[in-house]
């Protein structure tokens, strides 16, 4: 519990991570009056219940960037729609356990930071052999299995049910609940070895070809249930560029994944959930194959290999743009430099409706809690739509 919180404890108590002000009926219509609360323990005997300020009553923060994906954000505010905060993280800022950690958590923090979302959830289909191996031979394909041992069919019932709670909570708290959902290219090469892959696209095709296919299978089954279970949006992730480009030409892509990507893709689209493509390195040879795939917006826009400005102009009339802000040196420093990045990200997307303020890849385990703290304070101080710390 954070400093100044308060513990109640109310014997089966169903609490689903509401955010309200003056009173919470539980599903057992029990009302507790409380001047401003963030309940964010469930399906507990202990519910800890923080103070925050009146804001929380309903954070409008989904609601900005909602308008961002859209490219319809005309408010003067930029939305902070930091994409992924890794569980480890979330509980150093906490000083939980990483052992009790759910996606409670992650929604409390994004309620008390101004963060428009949460995304706690991940698919990605990454094969192994039974025994843990790589699926390096043809021998090995029609034996492998999903990794960590998920069902082959998609999202197993259990985990569904707490993305319906998830959904149910943020649609109260006023913040989009987002899933992240693997692409193909990187999880095939992640199953057999990455020179293996790539060798075999030249040397192996109908192997290479068959990973793809089993990995679009599943992917598309779980897309088939995140649809049926009402996201708003979905983050579509696909590392398939580094440093210096493409990890395959823009015509094999075109050829290889971009089919698999539209097939993966389309129970979504065709329930309105809002595609935001995360890939790191310099993807811009596709990018427009991706936005006819039906992607809504681009995230992560790696810091020193794209020029924000740029992608803007040659982009932003079809997407919304998310990140750009150097998460290495909010990890590493120097952080005399965080507020400089911040303000350049900002200046850079001007007048633009559709940008959404994030690093460019994450806040993972191994950033300083102070230094998250001295850029979220950046964040505040020059303008974006965030929550003082």
């Amino acid at each position: 519990m954070r400093p100044g919180g308060v513990q109640i404890d109310i014997a089966n108590l169903l609490l689903i991570g509401a955010v309200t002000y003056g009173s919470h009926r539980s599903s057992h219509q029990t009302e507790l009056a409380f001047p401003v609360i963030s309940v964010y323990a469930l399906s507990a005997n202990t519910c800890h219940i923080t103070p925050w300020k009146r804001q929380y009553m309903r954070s409008g923060k989904g609601d900005l960037l909602r308008a961002a994906l859209e490219r319809q954000n005309t408010s003067g505010l930029v939305p902070y729609g930091e994409m992924h905060f890794d569980q480890g993280f979330i509980c150093k800022y906490y000083g939980r356990h990483p052992s009790t950690f759910t996606w409670r958590d992650e929604l409390e923090l994004s309620l008390e930071i101004g963060r428009g979302l949460i995304k706690p959830f991940w698919y990605g289909s990454i094969f192994t052999t039974p025994e843990g191996d790589k699926v390096d031979t043809p021998a090995k394909v029609e034996t492998m299995i999903v990794r960590g041992g998920l069902d082959m069919q998609g999202v197993p019932a259990a985990e569904a049910h707490e993305m319906r709670l998830a959904i149910q909570a943020c649609q109260r708290a006023g913040v989009i609940a987002v899933a992240q959902l693997g692409g193909t290219l990187c999880y095939a090469w992640r199953t057999t070895g990455f020179e293996r892959f790539m060798t075999a696209l030249y040397t192996e095709r109908p192997f290479a070809e068959l990973i793809l296919e089993r990995t679009v299978e599943r992917q598309r089954r779980c897309a088939e249930t995140l649809a049926d279970l009402g996201f708003e949006a979905v983050m579509f992730s696909d590392d398939i560029a580094g440093n210096m480009g493409l990890f395959i030409s823009p015509r094999l892509f075109r050829e290889l994944i971009i089919p698999g990507y539209r097939r993966i893709l389309e129970p979504l689209i065709q329930a309105g959930t809002r595609i935001i493509f995360h890939s790191d390195g310099i993807i811009t040879p596709i990018l427009d194959d991706l936005i006819a795939c039906g992607i809504a917006a681009y995230h992560s826009i790696e810091y020193g290999l794209n020029d924000l400005r740029t992608i803007i102009a040659h982009y932003g009339d079809r997407l919304s743009l998310w990140g750009n802000v150097n998460c290495d040196v909010i990890h590493a420093g120097p952080v005399e430099e965080i507020p400089h990045l911040v303000q350049e990200c900002l200046e850079a997307a001007a007048g633009f409706p559709g940008y959404v303020m994030s690093t460019d890849n994450s806040i993972f385990e191994d950033i300083p809690v102070e230094h998250f703290r001295l850029y979220h304070q950046a964040l505040a101080r020059y303008g974006v739509a965030v929550e003082p710390l």
